[in-house]
C-alpha cells in the first residue's frame, strides 16, 4: 500500500513538471507587429516566435533601452524571412516570470512600435516600452543568433493560439490534484 502511495506521487510531480506550455507568436504577420504582442508565461514554459512575410528578427532588449540588446541574458534571433520549409520559428525557454520586452531590430520597425512583452507589469508596461520605442534613436542587434533555437516550420510545437495553450496546463494541473488526493486517499 506504501509503494502505491509513493507511485501515485511521483506521478503527480510528473504532470506537475510536464505542465509547461508552448506560447505562440506571430511575427510580421500583418505587417510591422508580433501578435499577440503581450503574454503571460511561467518559467518553464516555451516561446516560439513564428515568422512570417518580409524579414524581421526578435531581440530581448532592457525595459529603459528600447531598441537596444538587453545588456545580460537575453536572445536574438537573427534576421529572419520565412521561406518554404527553412527555420524560421524561433523557440525561447522562459526561465523567469519577471517582465522580459523584446524588439525587431530590421530597419525602423522597432522605432515604429514592433514590440512585446512577456509578463510586463506595473510600471513596466507594453505601453510605456512602445511609448520608449518610439522615442529612440534607432535599433540595434547583437551580433549573432543565442539564447533560443531556430527550427523549421515543421518543427514548431504550437499550433494552436495562445488561449487554447493553457487548457492543456490546467488539465495537468486537475491530474496532478487527483493523483495526489488519491495518494493520500489511500496511504
Amino acid at each position: 500500500m506504501q509503494f502505491l502511495s509513493l507511485k501515485l506521487a511521483a506521478l503527480s510531480l510528473l504532470a506537475a513538471s510536464s505542465a509547461a506550455k508552448t506560447i505562440r507568436i506571430d511575427v510580421g504577420s500583418g505587417g510591422k507587429r508580433f501578435s499577440p504582442d503581450s503574454v503571460t508565461a511561467e518559467r518553464g514554459d516555451i516561446v516560439e516566435y513564428y515568422f512570417s512575410g518580409s524579414k524581421h528578427s526578435v531581440v530581448a532588449s532592457d525595459f529603459d533601452k528600447a531598441c537596444s540588446p538587453v545588456s545580460a541574458g537575453g536572445f536574438y534571433s537573427g534576421t529572419v524571412q520565412a521561406k518554404g520549409d527553412e527555420p524560421s520559428v524561433f523557440r525561447v525557454n522562459v526561465t523567469t516570470t519577471d517582465p522580459i520586452f523584446f524588439y525587431c531590430s530590421v530597419g525602423k520597425h522597432c522605432k515604429d512600435g514592433m514590440v512585446g512583452a512577456i509578463n510586463p507589469s506595473g510600471d513596466k508596461s507594453l505601453d510605456k516600452f512602445r511609448s520608449n520605442a518610439k522615442g529612440a534613436g534607432g535599433s540595434s542587434s547583437p551580433p549573432s543568433v543565442f539564447g533560443g533555437q531556430l527550427v523549421k516550420p515543421s518543427e514548431g510545437s504550437a499550433p494552436k493560439p495562445v488561449g487554447a495553450a493553457g487548457s492543456t496546463r490546467a488539465s495537468f494541473i486537475l491530474l496532478g490534484g487527483v493523483a495526489a488526493g488519491a495518494a493520500a486517499l489511500l496511504s
